[in-house]
């Protein structure tokens, strides 16, 4: 899956190209379900106001690691 295509919000239009992956509201968290292994790997969240006035503090990446049907391991970046 190409994480840069997965979910946008841009001119509250919303797509996702594939049905696991939905946005919620009103803090726009990622849900996948089901999760599967192939999901892992790393996101990125960029939240832009102004493309001019961008900062490198409106991104924020994670990585998951999804192991089995049961186990899931997120890691955040200190």
């Amino acid at each position: 899956m190409d994480a840069m295509n997965v979910v946008d919000d841009s001119s509250r239009q919303w797509w996702v190209s594939d049905g696991r992956f939905s946005l919620v509201r009103p803090f726009y968290g990622l849900r996948i379900a089901p999760i599967l292994p192939e999901d892992s790997g790393v996101y990125r969240c960029r939240l832009e106001t102004d493309p001019l006035f961008a900062l490198t503090m409106s991104t924020a990446s994670v990585e998951l690691a999804v192991m089995g049907k049961l186990t899931i391991m997120l890691v955040v970046p200190q």
